[in-house]
């Protein structure tokens, strides 16, 4: 391994925040989710460089906000129409070679620790592709429309989370490819579409995603736990 490079996808809009603030940007107790996301990699320090992929009509304000914390290989970039374009738009701008790790977060979890980083990096040098999965702890079902049409086991089953990581030897193969029918909606179903099994890494317990005006307030009570998890 020679280096591990960093995207963090930042690139939404606040729609289902009901915001004109971009979440990204809203506040966990004073601090952005951004700052906290970006903060949490920087005390991991193993990155070459971290890519910040954001609407390009917030590129100034990330600076802005992040000029303490970033570094001198690291960059912002704007994002495509689709998570999965701007994982693309990420890539062009990363001078990696066959020997690399790249790691792909949402800056929407801002709760997660080095200890989680380390664990997916270490199964994507074992296996290529890795990512952090919760457990279930509920009965799932399938539905159609409005009836429960049956249980779907919960032994095999996992929520999918972030960072996820790829050896950059697969990227040759995967950065082609077309999906007519809909752009990948994470790294898991990107690389499992060319037939490479990510490794599943258990992640911590408050590593959740902060999509909605709710996971806002929850996340004022998770984080005096996470931090004293973290520590």
């Amino acid at each position: 391994m020679n280096n591990i490079y960093s995207i963090l996808l930042g690139g939404g809009i606040g729609t289902r925040m009901n915001s004109d603030t971009p979440k990204q940007f809203m506040k966990i107790k004073g601090e952005s989710i951004f700052r906290r996301t970006v903060r949490q990699f920087k005390d991991w320090g193993l990155s070459k460089s971290l890519v910040l992929v954001v609407p390009e009509s917030h590129i100034r304000e990330t600076e802005e906000e992040l000029s303490d914390l970033l570094e001198e290989y690291d960059r912002i970039v704007p994002g495509g129409d689709t998570r999965h374009r701007s994982c693309l738009e990420a890539l062009k701008s990363i001078p990696y070679d066959g020997n690399d790790i790249v790691l792909i977060h949402d800056v929407a979890r801002p709760f997660i620790t080095s200890g989680d980083i380390e664990e997916v990096v270490n199964g994507t040098l074992q296996f290529g592709s890795a990512t952090l999965v919760g457990e279930i702890g509920e009965t799932l079902v399938k539905a159609e429309g409005e009836i429960v049409s049956g249980i779907i086991g919960r032994d095999t089953a996992y929520l999918v989370k972030t960072p996820q990581g790829v050896h950059s030897s697969a990227l040759q193969t995967l950065i082609p490819l077309e999906f007519p029918e809909g752009d990948p909606t994470d790294l898991c179903s990107w690389v499992l579409s060319i037939g490479m099994k990510p490794v599943k890494k258990l992640s911590n317990p408050f590593n959740i995603k902060i999509t909605r005006r709710e996971d806002l307030d929850l996340s004022e009570y998770i984080l005096p736990l996470f931090e004293k998890y973290n520590h």
